[in-house]
This record gives structure tokens, C-alpha cells and sequence, in this order.
């Protein structure tokens, strides 16, 4: 939560123990009301080497869509659209050697039911979905209320690197909330560069515990232990592999 948000908590909740956690940053766009305005925010270097990725993208029949539950594609379905997603990220992150939590088994159960069941509240499950030869090839989950749209996840086929996937669905995704009037486009938090390149502004979120009973104590407890057992396990992991490479060279 912001920082802000989490004083008013800490004041309503002064008997209560509050751990503060680390902070963070995250990074926003906030959305111009035409994409010739959006064009006119950025550096020259940008857009020249986004209009170049959308002309590469384009003379090789790459197209873009953005499905929503009311916009939704012949013989398509919101659950469909979230499993090409996680294909997808399973993909690349393969790609990368890397562990990604959007995987696990309780996180996909998450959004598996919030994207079916956000279009019956006050917010739109969203994904821009880039298609090559009828396959959905990249993809970008989000969340669209009146005024904001929140980043949730994206990923792509790795074949497709070199066509810049990601600003592909950036970009499509932008026009298609300007289309809509959404005025406040939230990337998260992270350190990646690409949010510091598309962002017009940033903010500091923190996280805050608040422990109400003493069995919320010993819930903390057992969690920073098991946290700590397992950095512990990875680390001795990580050395062993090292010992070994020395062993084998």
C-alpha cells in the first residue's frame, strides 16, 4: 500500500502490532486523451524505434487485439485467453531459467476466478493478445475500471523476441484505453526497464502487517522462520552447484 494509505491504517489501528515491510517502487502512465498526444510525450528515440518495431510487426503479419468479455473474439472465451497466457509466460520464463510465482497453483486459482468473475463488478478483465498464422504468439492480462487500468501480467513465445513483443501489446493496449477514456495506466512494482521507459511518473509502496491476536504472532513467526530456512536452503544449493563446476573443471 502507499504510504499514505498505510498511516491512515497505522492511526485507526494503534493497538494493534504493525510491522512495516520493505518498500518499493511503482511506476504509471498517465494516459493522454489521443495517441497523437502520446506520441508527442516521448523522445524521439523512442518513437522512432516503437514505429519501427510496429512496421516490422505489421509487414509480417503480425496482429493485435484486445479481448474483453464484451469484446470477445468468434468461438473465444476469457478462459481461454488466461490459459494462452500462461502458456505463454511458462514459456518465457523457461526461457529465462527462472521460477515465476504466476505459476503456482493458488495464484492461478486467484486469477483464474478474478478474470471470470471481474466483469460482473466494477471492474473488466482485459488481454491484448498479439496473433501470428491464427496462434496467440504474446499477450498482456490486466485489470479496467472507469479511470485506471492495472498491469497485472504478460508473456510471450521467446520465437518472437525479435519482433518486440512486449511494446507491441504496450502500445495496442494504450490505444485501446484512450479508446475507452481510462486516464491512469498502473505497471506495479519492479525494477524492470521497460516500466521506467513507458512510465511518466512513479510511487513508493510499502508493505504493512498487522497482527490483531497473539495467534497472528505466532503466524508471523513460523513464516519469517520457514522464510529464513528456505533462503538458507537456497544459498547451500547455490554453493554446491558452484562446487561442483570447480570439481568438474
Amino acid at each position: 500500500m502507499t504510504p499514505e494509505f498505510g498511516a491512515e491504517i497505522s492511526s485507526l489501528l494503534q493497538r494493534c502490532t504493525i510491522k512495516r515491510g520493505s518498500r518499493q517502487h511503482g511506476w504509471f502512465l498517465d494516459i493522454p486523451e489521443s495517441t497523437e498526444a502520446f506520441w508527442a510525450r516521448y523522445r524521439s528515440n523512442f518513437r522512432s524505434q516503437l514505429r519501427r518495431q510496429l512496421r516490422k510487426a505489421d509487414a509480417h503479419g503480425i496482429d493485435l487485439r484486445f479481448v474483453t468479455e464484451e469484446e470477445l473474439p468468434p468461438n473465444y472465451s476469457i478462459p481461454q485467453a488466461m490459459e494462452n497466457l500462461k502458456r505463454l509466460h511458462k514459456l518465457r520464463f523457461e526461457t529465462l531459467n527462472r521460477r515465476s510465482f504466476f505459476l503456482r497453483a493458488d495464484f492461478q486459482r486467484f486469477h483464474q476466478y478474478l478474470s471470470r468473475q471481474a466483469s460482473t463488478g466494477a471492474c473488466t478483465a482485459c488481454f491484448t493478445e498479439a496473433i501470428h498464422e491464427g496462434q496467440v504468439v504474446g499477450s498482456i492480462y490486466g485489470m479496467r475500471a472507469t479511470s485506471t487500468y492495472l498491469f497485472l501480467m504478460t508473456g510471450f513465445n521467446p520465437r518472437y523476441a525479435d519482433f518486440s513483443p512486449g511494446a507491441l501489446l504496450l502500445y495496442h493496449t494504450v490505444e485501446e484505453l484512450i479508446r475507452h477514456g481510462v486516464r491512469h495506466f498502473d505497471f506495479k512494482c519492479g525494477e524492470e526497464s521497460y516500466k521506467r521507459r513507458w512510465a511518466s511518473g512513479w510511487y513508493e509502496k510499502a508493505d504493512l502487517e498487522v497482527i490483531l491476536t497473539p495467534r497472528g504472532h505466532l503466524l508471523r513467526a513460523s513464516s519469517r522462520t520457514g522464510e529464513h530456512a528456505r533462503r538458507i536452503s537456497s544459498r547451500l544449493s547455490k554453493h554446491s552447484e558452484k562446487l561442483v563446476e570447480r570439481v568438474a573443471t
